[in-house]
């Protein structure tokens, strides 16, 4: 018996960003950026790349104990603010420090450690609390090692294919496809070159398994990166790869809502389900009553299974979905 479960996580966002009095905040622009939105930009930003909220490629050098991070300095946001992706803001402005390696080194078990740090691009709550954070997850995009014929595997494209991963990343939080073909685009890589494999492991940022009534005026707990947060570790161990450069992809990941226009900012209300995900926020799975014998046919295991969904009796906005707003 096989069992396979790929988990992906939730992550929020609350933005208004700029000085408009209107409900469609203003892009901070780059001056290298170029917005050039069609309709095929468009689409794709929405269904490829919408919540994307940092993107960078890491080169570790394993001889010398040295990284190298380079963000996709060359992305924008494409379409509305709130359906297409964010990378800008932790890659160029106002951020272009959020994610940094604190430590590398090799532990007893000869496994390769990779710190990474992450904090909230914006440093003042009390100018902007319209703009924190809730489950952060930093996706890992490496070749793939494995192909299991009896998984299948969605990508947005919406074709099945055969499960291909890799067990480089031996503390992962779940797996997930979203964003696997990111790095082939010009957008955020000029030149990427394709990662072989569909599904990518990740690690959670800012966990806090708490989950009491929650509250759209002052949301605690939950996993929140609230504005002005402290820098948040993870630990990533590898093993099994190729010795000396170790590259991969490293994606940040997005869901969010609006939590205020220009004149409510000051009291921003985190309302669901605008701010829902699709995903889980958190899957666990264990095997009880295990008695399989692969001389017994009729042999028998039960497995458990329990999705965890924190937004489980919050408080929805009365006016969802609201067209005129």
């Amino acid at each position: 018996m096989k069992l396979a479960i790929f988990l992906t996580g939730l992550f929020i966002l609350s933005l208004t960003i700029g000085c408009s009095s209107s409900s469609n905040p203003a892009i901070p622009n780059h001056p290298d950026d170029e917005i050039n939105i069609t309709s095929d930009n468009l689409a794709k930003s929405l269904s490829d790349t919408r919540g994307v909220f940092g993107a960078w490629n890491i080169q570790v050098d394993t001889e010398s104990m040295t990284a190298e991070i380079l963000p996709s300095r060359n992305a924008v946001a494409i379409g509305d603010t709130f359906d297409a992706d964010l990378s800008q803001f932790l890659t160029v402005s106002p951020c272009s420090n959020c994610l940094s390696i604190a430590r590398i080194f090799f532990d007893e078990y000869e496994a390769l450690n990779i710190t990474f740090r992450m904090r909230h691009p914006f440093s003042n709550i009390t100018a902007r609390p319209d703009l924190h954070g809730f489950d952060v997850r930093g996706i890992l995009i490496i070749p793939s090692e494995i192909t299991d014929t009896n998984v299948d595997v969605m990508p947005p494209s919406g074709t099945a294919e055969d499960a291909s991963y890799s067990l480089w990343l031996t503390n992962p939080d779940g797996f997930t496809s979203h964003y696997d073909e990111l790095v082939t685009d010009e957008r955020y890589f000029i030149g990427g070159a394709d990662v072989p494999g569909n599904l990518n492991p990740f690690l959670r940022f800012f966990d806090n398994y708490s989950t009491p009534v929650f509250d759209p005026l002052a949301p605690d707990g939950y996993n929140v990166m609230p504005v002005g947060s402290s820098n948040y570790d993870r630990t990533a161990i590898f093993r099994d790869f190729d010795s000396g450069i170790l590259n991969f992809y490293f994606v940040a990941d997005v869901a969010y809502g609006q939590s205020a226009v220009y004149s409510t900012r000051d009291n921003p209300q985190y309302y669901l389900p605008a701010f829902n995900r699709t995903e889980a926020w958190r899957v666990e799975y264990w095997i009880e009553n295990n008695t399989l014998d692969k001389n017994l046919v009729d042999s028998t295991a039960d497995v458990v299974v329990q999705i965890f969904d924190w937004q489980h009796g919050s408080t929805v906005d009365p006016a969802y979905p609201d067209p005129a707003n």
